[in-house]
């Protein structure tokens, strides 16, 4: 029964809470239904509806309802935060539908993606706050909440701003060192906090006051291990209010590093209603042959296209007019009589020999070039990749016909930064690119591993093109970091130190009559400082020692340095995205003094000290001045009436500093602001310049506006069926007329941080995936040039219809020192769920223990340890799997080398001699996971050329999962099937 005298009146009717749970779902999918709602239960809903209200604001289904933002509506936290899962109810364009069905309009699309994947971010914030508020109605000890989306630390509080030109100004905050959740990261048992974190704090347990940021980088590199001190990014304006307020953290367990930018760049979309290019294709699924507007147009004037970078060299002087043949193909397509290359004039066409192909090669190649969208699957080892490197060369190639000047760069985009810089790699080789100048590729991000690659980074470009203008807002922005740093540095000293009475009488923070108090006991100070504070505060005076101010280095902004030259406790934060830190070590140095005293320990193992009196300092809430007021003596107080007389006197200070602080960081935003339009100025012209310009399709999404202005009309995507959608729709730019997207729909699928919201939605499907499944043509690769037959007929016709063998496959060796080159190894001992709450994965010890032997074995036979690639389908096996690696060697008398472990969505795109695969589930309860997902058996079984071998409980696949029984009868028809 509903007894509250606040909740709404129903005339009269006694409604069972009960029922009303039952039916809440029920009345929301009516709402949003289009379908007419019986009479009866329309009467019904009317009376129910203030008891739904009701409930729902007890347990609400979107961020808003949790409360207000003390933040403008216009940051980008806001747009990815609003107006959460409520959207998914309240409008009707956002219910499920089939991947095939086209849709209304552009609005329509773009509307449902941004909706749909700022509800994927939140939504396990959202269940979990939700939980977390039911469980406080009756408990509060936090210590006990146990949640699978959110974790929770309690006591927390802020210590000051922080100037950082990669994030703006950014917030440190002090957890408590105390709480169990804390120690384990401070004892390294827990990665967790990490950058890109969605987290929310309230300072009244989520009753009223809520704010939403993410996490970031921490200034210096162990402020978290050893500190327990996180940094925190808000919305712009955030005030965290009074210095002695504490705020419990909620941690969701999602991601958002790699949306907001995306999301925002569809919210711009959205805002301008702008035209999508390729339209016709992406939103009504219709096929369009029609070439690209600038090629068309090239080719009026006349000009000459040449194929002879693809062709052999003796065949480059045969004759043919190559521009007739571009000429002819285009005809037909205009003209829609067909779009595949076997229908046009083969004699005029360089063969597929002849430009070293296969005929699905040859096929892709030019829809590829031709088309002005192209879609190309390629299935593992088919050569993707290669294809879309000859389509980049013949461009290259060919810019007396599509010139830079008319066309832009073009754009190259990839879903994960390794397989951006092979494709790169791929380019640096091409020998049109040998001579090229560095300014001709630009590669932007600061991820890339490969050490070719680093002279062709954006952060290069930048020293080189550097303007007056930038440097004055550089100088500008030091002069505001700087400061802002004194006053921040102040703040945190005075919240993590103990300062001395002096310096607390001197700036008139303590009375004098306490302070004549505090001196009048007959104590022994610490020697040369005169202090009885730390014998007021029950301290052990010996294990401090005292400081007079602050010392630190004074730098100008003259030019950039590499990442690697910027000390790791750059005060100051200045790094653009790890690559964009602009510093100038002139040696010129000087000497600061704020003219605070305070005191730290010397000696390491004084350490747990410390934390304690940092501890105490930070939890303490101040005494009130009524209180001070009648105070006699100050010896005369209980230690922790002592510890909050304390903080009554820092409190004081700090309040004196409060519009000085709010003045400096103002400044530093306004200048932070004045450098980042600069800089994005000088970028545009950069990349105008360039021929190539490269990013991943984060990036992309994050630098849309720029990448808007430089007006490509070419752009390729490596990895298409990997690529979320809400990325590839913020970097469709307006000016875009061609577009090459190749990947593979049945290997890995787009990442998603919600189960059930990916599901529901088909967040997992990518639009390649969409537009070859609506029936848009689409050319696939048909021959693999990589993996021995025996592997390659695992995947056939179980996954793909068609994969034919190259003739090259059938010369790979056999595997020495072994019977089968694809082997089965059955066994039924159980996986070991993970004792950490944290960490949703599973481990088999039993397959660690043979893999670390057999791989052991292998090097025996003569095998590198780069021959041999140890994969499995769970991070925490992954992370068993490496420790008994580096055991394995350290014990071994023979030298076997460590060996190459990492998990199945890691290595898409690779492929290597031998690949040993850990499954690891097997258990009482029949349940295998991820291990039924189609893609990732796709992925898992397609990495080797010459052997695989492959240990997990066959039993269990075979029964749980058709799939995998097809693969298993295919190995046991042919002796691949054995039991351990």
């Amino acid at each position: 029964m509903l007894e509250n005298q606040e909740n709404p009146a129903t005339d009269g009717a006694n409604i069972n809470v009960s029922l009303i749970g039952s039916i809440t779902k029920s009345y929301w999918t009516f709402l949003s239904s289009t379908k007419r709602v019986d009479k009866g239960f329309e009467m019904l809903l009317s009376r129910c509806e203030p008891h739904f209200n009701h409930l729902h604001s007890m347990h609400p289904e979107s961020l808003d309802d949790f409360g207000c933002f003390r933040s403008p509506v216009d940051c980008h936290l806001d747009l990815v935060l609003q107006p959460g899962m409520a959207a998914l109810y309240d409008n009707v364009g956002l219910k499920k539908r089939k991947i095939t069905d086209p849709y209304e309009n552009v609005h329509s699309l773009l509307e449902r993606i941004f909706y749909l994947y700022k509800e994927d971010v939140t939504r396990p914030l959202i269940r979990g706050l939700r939980r977390l508020r039911y469980f406080l109605k009756t408990n509060n000890d936090l210590e006990k909440f146990r949640d699978d989306d959110i974790r929770v630390y309690r006591d927390s509080k802020f210590l000051c701003s922080v100037a950082s030109i990669s994030d703006g100004l950014v917030w440190e905050l002090q957890l408590d060192t105390s709480q169990p959740l804390v120690k384990s990261i401070m004892n390294r048992h827990r990665r967790i906090l990490q950058c890109g974190t969605l987290i929310c704090m309230s300072n009244d347990v989520f009753k009223k006051n809520i704010v939403y940021g993410t996490v970031v980088d921490s200034q210096n590199k162990d402020d978290l291990t050893k500190n327990g001190i996180v940094s925190i990014e808000f919305p712009q304006s955030f005030n965290p209010g009074e210095a002695q307020d504490f705020f419990t953290l909620v941690e969701s367990k999602s991601n958002c590093l790699a949306h907001i930018g995306a999301l925002v760049a569809l919210k711009v979309k959205l805002e301008k209603d702008e035209q999508l290019p390729f339209e016709k294709q992406i939103v009504y699924h219709q096929q369009s042959n029609d070439p690209p507007d600038y090629l068309t147009s090239g080719l009026s004037v006349g000009k000459r296209v040449s194929f002879d970078c693809l062709r052999k060299k003796s065949d480059t002087d045969n004759g043919i007019d190559d521009n007739r043949v571009i000429k002819d193909i285009i005809e037909q397509m205009v003209l829609n009589v067909c779009a595949d290359i076997s229908s046009v004039n083969l004699p005029t066409w360089p063969s597929p020999e002849d430009v070293g192909m296969d005929i699905s090669q040859y096929r892709a190649f030019s829809d590829g070039l031709m088309q002005g969208l192209a879609l190309i699957q390629g299935p593992p080892g088919t050569g993707k990749t290669v294809i879309a490197l000859k389509m980049l060369e013949m461009l290259l190639n060919n810019e007396n016909i599509w010139c830079k000047i008319n066309v832009g760069p073009i754009i190259l985009l990839s879903y994960t930064n390794h397989a951006l810089d092979q494709f790169l790699e791929g380019i640096v080789r091409m020998p049109k690119m040998y001579a090229v100048s560095n300014k001709d590729i630009v590669r932007v991000g600061s991820r890339s591993k490969t050490e070719s690659l680093d002279k062709f980074n954006l952060r290069h470009r930048r020293k080189e093109s550097k303007t007056k203008t930038r440097q004055n807002a550089l100088t500008a922005l030091h002069a505001a970091a700087e400061e802002h740093f004194e006053i921040s540095h102040a703040i945190k000293t005075y919240q993590t130190s103990l300062v001395h009475e002096s310096f607390l009488h001197g700036v008139d923070v303590i009375p004098d009559h306490l302070f004549m108090s505090l001196k009048e006991q007959n104590l022994t100070p610490l020697p040369a400082d005169e202090t009885y504070l730390c014998g007021w505060l029950e301290i052990l005076s010996d294990d401090f020692v005292p400081h007079h101010g602050v010392e630190y280095e004074y730098v100008e902004m003259k030019e950039e340095l590499d990442t690697e030259e910027i000390p790791e406790n750059d005060r100051l934060r200045l790094g653009f995205d790890q690559e964009d830190v602009e510093f100038d070590l002139s040696g010129k140095r000087r000497t600061k003094k704020n003219g605070i005293r305070y005191w730290t320990f010397v000696e390491k193992e004084k350490t747990a000290i410390l934390q304690e009196v940092k501890r105490r300092i930070m939890r303490t809430r101040p005494m009130s001045p009524e209180e001070e007021n009648n105070i006699k003596h100050v010896w005369y107080l209980s230690p922790n009436d002592r510890w909050r007389l304390y903080a009554l006197w820092i409190h004081r200070i700090l309040r004196t500093l409060k519009e000085d602080v709010i003045t400096a960081q103002e400044t530093y935003r306004n200048a932070y602001g004045r450098y980042k339009e600069c800089r994005h100025s000088e970028d545009i012209i950069i990349l105008k310049n360039a021929r190539i310009v490269a990013m991943t399709t984060t990036r992309a999404a994050t630098d849309h506006e720029i990448l808007r202005k430089i007006n490509s009309k070419i752009m390729v995507i490596e990895e298409a069926a990997e690529v979320p959608d809400h990325h590839l729709l913020a970097c469709l730019v307006p000016s875009l007329q061609h577009l090459v997207m190749i990947g593979d729909h049945q290997q890995l699928r787009p990442a998603y941080n919600d189960y059930k919201t990916a599901m529901r939605y088909d967040l997992n499907v990518s639009i390649f995936e969409r537009l070859v499944t609506a029936g848009l043509q689409f050319q696939q690769l048909q021959f693999q040039h990589r993996m021995r037959p025996e592997i390659a007929d695992l995947l056939t016709p179980t996954i793909y219809r068609e994969l034919q063998n190259h003739s090259s496959v059938m010369e790979i060796e056999d595997v020495k020192g072994l019977q089968n080159n694809v082997f089965f190894l059955n066994h039924n001992e159980n996986e070991h769920a993970n004792s950490n709450q944290d960490v949703k994965s599973h481990k088999n010890q039993h397959e660690v223990d043979f893999i670390a032997q057999f791989y052991r074995y292998l090097r025996l036979q003569g095998y590198r340890s780069e021959d041999i690639t140890v994969l499995t389908t769970y991070k925490e096996q992954e992370r068993l799997l490496k420790i008994e690696s580096n055991d394995s060697c350290e014990t071994s008398d023979q030298n076997v080398g460590n060996a190459r472990v990492t998990t199945v969505d890691n290595y898409q795109g690779e492929e290597n001699k031998i690949i040993l695969l850990s499954l690891v589930r097997s258990n009482a309860k029949g349940t295998i996971g991820f291990l039924r997902e189609p893609n990732r058996i796709c992925v898992a079984l397609s990495r080797a050329k010459a052997g695989l071998y492959i240990i997990g409980d066959c039993e269990l696949l075979r029964e749980k999962n058709v799939l995998w029984s097809q693969i298993i009868q295919k190995a046991e028809s042919k002796d691949g099937l054995g039991r351990h």
